[in-house]
């Protein structure tokens, strides 16, 4: 994933700024059940970015592991629009394009693929936690003889 430039604090209070009214926005598509439906996915185009919420987010982090960031929401730079698009339209999944400064709303598809993919994500993303909490145990085990066995058990299960 792109890295996110530093900003002076000016650039800041504005980039500040600038995601609480993305997130305004984001919150007032999906009151207005005419632009937005549950199941299609929104891309918010701010400034040379793109940035998802929600249940979107998890689905991008799952479709290419973007970082989901603590606002909860995922940001892709504009250069990798075209790899995102296939991908969703691949998947067969709705998506919006809104873009915040120009006041446009795109609406493509008649997939209706979100659900399922939303599900599959959630699925994948329990057996990632799943995973790092047991890898945290593991690497918590002092007993080199009780890995062995784990790791026997882990072995013999895969074969």
């Amino acid at each position: 994933m792109s890295r996110w430039r530093i900003l002076t604090s000016e650039g800041q209070k504005k980039g500040a700024t600038q995601q609480c009214n993305t997130t305004m926005q984001h919150n007032n598509a999906k009151k207005n059940n005419k632009l937005n439906r549950e199941e299609t996915l929104q891309l918010y185009k701010i400034g040379n970015f793109y940035n998802i919420y929600g249940d979107g987010a998890i689905i991008l982090n799952y479709l290419f592991g973007y970082k989901i960031l603590i606002d909860g929401k995922v940001g892709f730079p504009e250069s990798a629009l075209i790899k995102v698009i296939n991908t969703i339209e691949d998947k067969k999944i709705d998506y919006q394009i809104i873009n915040k400064e120009k006041d446009i709303i795109k609406k493509y598809g008649n997939f209706n693929n979100y659900n399922k993919v939303l599900k599959q994500a959630l699925e994948y993303r329990n057996i990632k936690s799943r995973i790092e909490r047991i890898q945290e145990l593991i690497n918590n085990i002092s007993d080199i003889t009780i890995l062995e066995r784990i790791i026997g058990v882990i072995e013999d299960e895969l074969q």
